[in-house]
Order: structure tokens, then C-alpha cells, then sequence
């Protein structure tokens, strides 16, 4: 019996080559949609952190000052009934920003006789429909006594 002397191969042949390729394009669009996804992520991370920095601003000025102005004067936010119980507050919209619109009220009586919330909400004004801006609303509830005054 004869040997016979097997061929080397030298190289890769195309095919090779081109599936080599396309294994490469996959990995690298997977890696450029995870990083536009993450700069998405991250946009949205820093707006709805400029929105509860504007609710939490507002509260605070709530709580410091103890009223909510009017387009009058300045009036406290709690209005009281024969019985010196709080009652509902007028709802108050501060629209100058162009991002975001700030609603604020005192809810009085709740959630009991002797409380009211002050309640702050940021909503959106540029982003998408209304389902999508309602998913994005900050509302911020502050309860407290009003007892002690």
C-alpha cells in the first residue's frame, strides 16, 4: 500500500473570511445599540432628576413659607370652615419653564381631620403623547399637622 501525502492547506479560504465578518458586524451592532440605549437611559435619568429637584424645590418653599400665592396677594394655604377644619385649596400652576409644568395645592383634611397634603406635580411638556407624560409626572405628597402650626 502506497501513502499518499495529504495537501496542507495555507491561509483561510472567503467563506471563512466572510462569515468571520459577519460574526465581527454582529458583536459590534449589538455593542452600538446597548451604548445608544444607555445615552437614552441617561437623558431620561437627568430629566426626571431636574424634575423632582424642581418638586422638592417647590416643596420646600411651601413648607418655609407656609402659603401659596394667588393672583391677588399672598394667602396661607390653609383655608378653614366654621369648624377650623382645613378645607381643599385652590390648585396653583407655575408654567415657566419650558420642560416641565409645576401644579401645587393643599389638600385639607387628608388623609385625616387633623392633616393636610401638600402636594406638588412636575409634568412634562415635550415628550410624547399623553400616556407617555403621564408615566413621567413626579408628584411629590407632603403631609403634615396642622395642628401645630
Amino acid at each position: 500500500m502506497a501513502i499518499q501525502k495529504i495537501k496542507e492547506e495555507n491561509g483561510f479560504t472567503i467563506i471563512e473570511i466572510l462569515i468571520a465578518l459577519l460574526i465581527l458586524a454582529g458583536g459590534l451592532m449589538g455593542a452600538a445599540a446597548m451604548q445608544t440605549r444607555a445615552v437614552n437611559e441617561g437623558v431620561l435619568a437627568n430629566r426626571m432628576t431636574r424634575r423632582i429637584t424642581a418638586a422638592e424645590d417647590r416643596m420646600e418653599d411651601l413648607f418655609i413659607k407656609d402659603i401659596l400665592p394667588t393672583s391677588e396677594n399672598l394667602d396661607p394655604v390653609y383655608k378653614y370652615n366654621a369648624a377650623l377644619e382645613p378645607i381643599e385649596g385652590d390648585l396653583f400652576v407655575d408654567d415657566t419653564s419650558p420642560y416641565y409644568r409645576v401644579e401645587y395645592q393643599a389638600l385639607g383634611g387628608e388623609p385625616m381631620a387633623m392633616l393636610t397634603t401638600l402636594r406638588v406635580r412636575v409634568i412634562p411638556k415635550a415628550e410624547g403623547d399623553n400616556e407617555t407624560r403621564d408615566k413621567r409626572t413626579i408628584t411629590v405628597n407632603y403631609v403634615r399637622s396642622n395642628r401645630y402650626q
